[in-house]
């Protein structure tokens, strides 16, 4: 489907298989639980080059979803989906469950009432997708294809662009991949659309010095030293340049973690945390990080201060020195936030003898 309507080739950079024990705290709300496994992703699997984690369980949730996801975050390390495996001899089901949980994360939103398909009306982005009862749906709206060539264009998914490196141990010409020895794989003869690359022998054509999916590749000729194949996705990123003498853009790189960044942030991985500019566009312009005494009632784990929750529902405490890691705190600014699916709360209390607001 992503193949087909999107061009897209989806990859499996990285496994893991829980046998012995849960590495998160499962709760009846989803919410919650993907919360707990964004937690797990940021702690565990940051090292992991991907561009989005998926988890699946068989865990049956209170309101019998079967998936949600950090919509709209593909890209950076908060992309993460969880998708409930109904049944494991229906794996068409849950397929299609992947397939509308990862569009989500590229930033799709579910099909409005004029978006229709050559089935039934319906499409991937219908907002019953997945339901038990419903119709197997396999075709992206018009719409669908639409906002995802307008994402792209923006630059929000340059991470897309690139392609694993490691190699498939099922090696055969025509799979998409490009194994051992081959130049080029462009898929089978009659999914092929690289000028430069022969299906049949998943080598270059004799014009061609580069095959058409490589960023530093313009009609099949190499493109000069310094033209820039991968912007730079953030102030903590750094854009890469070709090379002049391969077709593929150099591997993904960023600041050193730790280096200063907007008003009082620090990059991670490519990424700035800045909890001024996070204020900012939660809350206006005109908002602000709060005082450092806020941030110390994270320490508290209560509703208005904590770490998330745990496997009951009930909010974990911050650690001394990482009480800046838990709720955001804020002053100035609109009355209610700019994204309403936050919950906010308006905090006072004396600190020797200073009114301090939060």
């Amino acid at each position: 489907m992503f193949s087909r309507d999107l061009n897209i080739r989806l990859s499996i950079v990285y496994l893991e298989e829980w046998m012995d024990k849960s590495r998160i705290d499962y709760h009846e709300d989803i919410e919650r639980t993907l919360s707990n496994v964004v937690e797990y992703v940021t702690d565990h699997v940051y090292h992991i080059v991907k561009d989005s984690s998926l988890m699946f369980t068989s865990t049956k949730f209170v309101k019998d979803e079967v998936m949600t996801s950090t919509s709209g975050s593909i890209c950076s390390p908060r992309a993460t989906g969880l998708v409930m495996a109904v049944d494991t001899y229906t794996a068409h089901d849950t397929g299609q469950l992947i397939a509308h949980n990862l569009a989500h994360i590229m930033g799709m939103d579910h099909d409005s009432p004029d978006c229709s398909c050559d089935f039934m009306n319906n499409c991937i982005m219908h907002k019953q997708a997945g339901n038990i009862g419903s119709p197997f749906l396999w075709q992206f709206s018009k719409c669908s294809i639409a906002r995802m060539h307008s994402v792209l264009q923006s630059g929000h998914l340059q991470c897309l662009l690139n392609k694993p490196l490691q190699a498939s141990t099922l090696q055969q010409c025509g799979n998409g991949i490009i194994d051992g020895e081959e130049e080029c794989d462009c898929g089978m003869r009659d999914q092929c659309f690289d000028p430069c690359c022969d299906p049949l022998t998943c080598t270059l054509r004799a014009h061609a010095h580069c095959a058409s999916h490589q960023a530093c590749c313009h009609r099949c000729q190499l493109r000069p030293t310094g033209h820039v194949c991968r912007p730079a996705r953030s102030v903590c990123d750094v854009a890469e340049i070709c090379t002049g003498d391969d077709g593929d853009c150099p591997e993904d790189g960023y600041l050193i973690d730790g280096t200063i960044c907007g008003i009082s942030g620090q990059c991670w991985k490519g990424n700035c945390s800045d909890v001024e500019q996070q204020c900012r566009d939660l809350w206006g312009s005109d908002a602000a990080t709060a005082d450092e005494h806020c941030y110390e009632r994270n320490g508290l784990g209560l509703e208005y201060g904590n770490c998330g929750t745990d496997r009951d529902g009930m909010f974990r405490k911050c650690a001394v020195e990482n009480v800046h890691c838990g709720t955001l705190h804020c002053r100035g600014g609109f009355q209610t936030p700019l994204d309403l699916k936050f919950n906010s709360f308006n905090l006072q209390f004396l600190h020797e003898t200073k009114q301090i607001q939060c």
